[in-house]
C-alpha cells in the first residue's frame, strides 16, 4: 500500500466498468476522494448514486479541465468499444489521450497512471496458444488498432509518469450493454456463430468487479513504468459453455444452433451497419467489429498478473446466474 489517504481521478466513471470501479473506491479506506470527469453531472448522479467521497468534475478529454495538483492515482477508462465513423475509434481511444497524458506528466504527487486497454490491442490467439504480454501485437479491428495506438501514446510518456497498462479480455457484469445482445438471442433459443461453431471458439473472460479489483491492485504496486498485464479468469471457456449457462437460466431445452460461413457473415454485418446509419446508433455487431468475431480464439494467460498477487474471485458459470437475474429484474432481457 502506498499511502494511508490518497486522491484518485477517473475518466469513464459513468461507463460500464467505471461504475464498478467508483463503487469499489467508495469502500477503499486508503482513498479519501474520488474525482470523476463527467460530461453530464445530472446523468452521473443517476448512475453513481450516493456520492460519499465522490466529486464530479464537468468536462471531457477533448475539453479537459485542470487536474487537481494533489492527484495521487489516475485511472483512465474512457473510450469507445463501438462507433459509427471509422475515425472515431482513433479519436476517442488514442488522440484524446494526448492532453490527459501531458497534464498527468506534470502532477508531482502522481503515484500511478493506470491505463485500461483491451486484449483487442494485442490481437487474437491461436488454439492452445494463449497470447501473452511478450507477443508482438496484431490487432485485427479498428477498435483493436485504436486501443494499441492509445497504448503506444501512453508508453511514449513512460519516463515522465508511472504507467501501468492492463489488457482485460471480454468483460461481463451489471450495466454492460454488449453481452445482453447475445443473451437476448440465446433467450429465444438461437445460438448464432460465425465460421467457427461454439464448440470451437475459445474466450477468456473477467467480471467488471474483478477488473475493478485489478485496477486498484495494480495502482498500489511499485512497478516499473510501462509494464503491461493481461487479465482474466484462471481458465478459458468454450463459447458453448457461455451459451449453455444462458440456456439453463431461461430453461431453453432445444436451442437452434446456426454457424454462418464467412460470406454470409459479411452480408449480415453489412446489413447491420446499414441499420446503424439509419438509427444513428453504433451497434456491437457491424462491419467494424466483424474481424474480431471471425477469430476462433481470444484467450490470454493470467500468470504474470498472478505473480503480483492478483487472482480473480468470480467464475462466469457461477456469476452469470445472478447477472442474468439482474438484467431480467431491470427489463433488459
Amino acid at each position: 500500500m502506498l499511502e494511508s489517504v490518497m486522491k484518485a481521478f477517473i475518466t469513464g466513471s459513468t461507463g460500464f466498468v467505471g461504475t464498478h470501479l467508483v463503487s469499489l473506491l467508495q469502500r477503499e479506506p486508503s482513498v479519501k476522494k474520488v474525482i470523476c470527469l463527467v460530461r453530464s453531472p445530472s446523468k452521473a448522479r443517476e448512475r453513481l448514486g450516493s456520492f460519499g467521497k465522490v466529486e464530479l468534475l464537468p468536462g471531457d478529454l477533448e475539453h479537459l479541465p485542470e487536474l487537481p495538483e494533489d492527484t495521487d492515482l489516475l485511472f483512465h477508462l474512457a473510450g469507445v468499444t463501438k462507433a459509427l465513423a471509422r475515425d472515431d475509434y482513433e479519436r476517442f481511444n488514442s488522440l484524446s489521450l494526448i492532453p490527459l497524458l501531458e497534464r498527468a506528466s506534470t502532477l508531482r504527487n502522481l503515484k500511478r497512471f493506470v491505463l485500461v486497454s483491451s486484449l483487442a490491442a494485442a490481437g487474437p490467439s491461436q488454439p492452445g496458444r494463449p497470447l501473452d504480454e511478450e507477443a508482438v501485437p496484431n490487432p485485427v479491428s479498428l477498435y483493436g488498432r485504436s486501443k494499441r495506438s492509445g497504448e503506444l501514446r501512453a508508453l511514449s510518456y513512460a519516463e515522465r509518469l508511472p504507467l501501468t497498462i492492463l489488457r482485460p479480455p471480454s468483460v461481463y457484469g451489471e450495466w454492460d450493454t454488449d453481452f445482453p445482445v447475445t443473451f437476448r438471442m440465446l433467450k429465444r433459443g438461437l445460438a448464432l456463430n460465425l465460421v467457427y461453431g461454439s464448440s470451437e471458439r475459445r474466450v477468456s473472460l473477467i467480471s467488471a468487479d474483478d477488473l475493478s479489483r485489478a485496477i486498484l491492485h495494480f495502482a498500489f504496486l511499485p512497478l516499473r513504468s510501462g509494464e503491461i498485464f493481461h487479465l482474466g479468469e484462471p481458465r478459458e471457456y468454450l463459447w458453448n459453455e457461455v451459451e449453455e449457462a444462458v440456456f439453463r437460466f431461461f430453461h431453453v431445452n432445444r436451442p437452434f444452433r446456426l454457424t454462418l460461413p464467412k460470406p454470409l457473415g459479411y452480408g449480415a454485418a453489412l446489413f447491420a451497419s446499414l441499420g446503424e446509419r439509419l438509427s444513428g446508433q453504433a451497434k456491437i455487431f457491424s462491419l467494424h467489429k466483424l474481424p474480431e468475431l471471425l477469430q476462433p480464439c481470444w484467450t490470454s494467460p493470467w500468470q504474470k498478473a498472478a505473480k503480483t498477487g492478483f487472482l480473480t474471485r468470480d467464475s462466469f458459470p457461477e456469476r452469470v446466474q445472478t447477472l442474468l437475474a439482474w438484467y431480467v429484474q431491470r427489463g433488459w432481457l
